[in-house]
């Protein structure tokens, strides 16, 4: 078999790039990078890769080490400050934010630093930003003021200006056929929408705005057969039998804690609690437990594919890749805990995987209401993360119910401790159910995780405005507002309800 050339290899990545298929990005990526160490464009495009795939910190890795070698480098420096603010370190941002603006009309430094201050709850700034930017005579960048403009009166709960901004720039954008204007802006605008028109109590409109933001994006097809057929794999190999089989590491240091949920159900919640406890660091989302995965089959020279490629893992390689996880956790974990979270959200096909890489993780199976939960899938923009399925609601029922089918079958195979929680369990009692999160990690009971809304870094997450907040249940229920919209989803559920 002839040897792929290093050049086919950097075309593969950029195909994959564009396809938005992230996951196969980053491994194409790495193997790119591993031949070419040299390679500066494919080491940042492979840290863009990370960055939409919501590895935030892997992206800054990257990143900083090219701002090591061109420290002024703007597109470094932007990409350097927007993984810093994703990733919660607020005065990071900031930093590469004032670096940036030395090289940068001031209309881009502003539109930065109006992102950072907004998101991080500094209305104030956020406010001059835009003020100085609707003083440009000559602003090149009108959409995307609007839509600044408008999350800022959102914030401010200016919900009639907010929806009037937002209109006009959508207008606008559908009228244009610059790059500025595409699909995923028009996207972004319509599911800022879906967030006024919720808050205001609109929620016709806010379903509406809902279904036009799904169908303004470019979704790549999604199979549900394709899906539940690859978790049915997962669940038929691993059984009992098979899982004793295999090799498991002797590399023990870390306790791993690992986030086991669906999008939207709660995990950077419960992030942002652990990340309180003196003796928990959070790493976010890692997404190195997928190139793990994509590894194991050439660390072994199975013939076999992923997963049965998993009955040739030798200790040495298991042994390895609990190496891997380790050296992610290092660089990515945050706070200096000798607990290290971990919610990326393929954990829930992985788990049996990473019960043998890891034998001293512990998971939490955290759960939510499935309406409840789809409902807030469809009304954000989580089908831009790569979760494709999110766009239609029968496919996200049909999503919903193949990974619960994974939920429910770990804890009755595995020997890792699992503890079941529930969100809204957590959002009605959040002390009782925080102490027994605690208990089940063998951590002290510490007052700071009843104060999460008070951590300085913000989540790296859709829902930053939301869990920075003090603890609230109106989100659970939710679902009944949009009940009328919700009849092919409440069939397909019906057995879990």
């Amino acid at each position: 078999m002839s040897k792929v050339k290093p050049g086919d290899k950097v075309a593969q990545f950029q195909k994959l790039m564009k396809t938005k298929m992230s996951t196969m990005a980053i491994q194409a990526g790495q193997e790119c990078l591993e031949a070419d160490p040299s390679n500066d464009e494919v080491r940042f495009a492979l840290s863009v890769c990370y960055f939409e795939s919501s590895d935030y910190h892997a992206s800054l890795n990257l990143v900083e080490e090219l701002i090591s070698r061109k420290p002024d480098d703007q597109r470094y420096l932007y990409q350097a400050s927007h993984c810093c603010l994703r990733s919660g370190f607020r005065d990071e941002a900031i930093g590469y934010a004032k670096r940036f603006e030395k090289h940068v009309p001031l209309e881009r430094a502003l539109c930065l630093y109006s992102d950072i201050y907004e998101r991080n709850g500094m209305l104030g700034e956020a406010r001059e930003c835009v003020d100085r930017l609707e003083a440009i005579d000559t602003l090149k960048r009108p959409i995307y003021l609007r839509f600044l403009k408008s999350r800022l009166l959102i914030q401010e709960k200016e919900y009639g200006a907010a929806i009037d901004a937002l209109n006009a720039a959508i207008e606008v954008c559908r009228a244009s056929t610059e790059v500025e204007q595409s699909e995923n802006l028009l996207a972004e605008l319509h599911f800022s929408l879906v967030k006024v028109y919720d808050r205001s109590g609109d929620y016709d409109k806010a379903w509406a705005a809902a279904e036009a933001a799904h169908a303004a994006a470019n979704y790549p097809k999604w199979s549900a057969e394709a899906y539940d057929r690859r978790n049915r794999g997962m669940i038929e190999l691993m059984t009992p039998e098979f899982i004793k089989s295999l090799a498991v590491s002797s590399e023990t240091a870390e306790c791993p804690v690992l986030i086991v949920g669906n999008p939207r159900s709660g995990t950077s919640l419960m992030e942002q609690i652990l990340s309180m406890h003196p003796q928990v660091s959070n790493a976010g989302e890692l997404s190195v437990s997928v190139l793990m995965q994509q590894r194991l089959q050439f660390m072994t020279d199975s013939f076999l594919s992923w997963p049965e490629c998993l009955i040739d893992m030798r200790q040495d390689d298991v042994n390895a890749l609990a190496g891997m996880y380790a050296e992610a956790t290092r660089r990515a974990a945050v706070g200096g805990g000798t607990h290290i979270s971990n919610k990326v959200l393929t954990l829930q096909y992985q788990l049996g995987f990473l019960s043998v890489v890891l034998p001293n993780a512990k998971a939490v199976n955290l759960r939510r209401h499935p309406l409840d939960n789809c409902v807030s899938c469809f009304t954000t923009n989580i089908a831009g993360s790569g979760h494709h399925y999110a766009g239609d609601i029968e496919n996200l029922g049909k999503a919903w119910i193949s990974r619960r089918k994974l939920q429910d079958y770990w804890p009755t195979v595995l020997d890792m401790p699992i503890l079941e929680l529930h969100y809204e369990n957590l959002v009605a009692n959040q002390e009782a159910e925080t102490r027994r999160l605690l208990e089940f990690l063998e951590v002290p009971w510490n007052d700071d995780c009843l104060q999460f809304h008070k951590s300085s870094r913000v989540a790296a997450t859709i829902s930053y405005d939301q869990v920075n907040q003090k603890m609230y249940t109106s989100s659970s229920g939710r679902w009944k507002r949009y009940e009328k919209h919700l009849g092919p989803l409440i069939d397909l559920l019906e057995d879990y309800l």
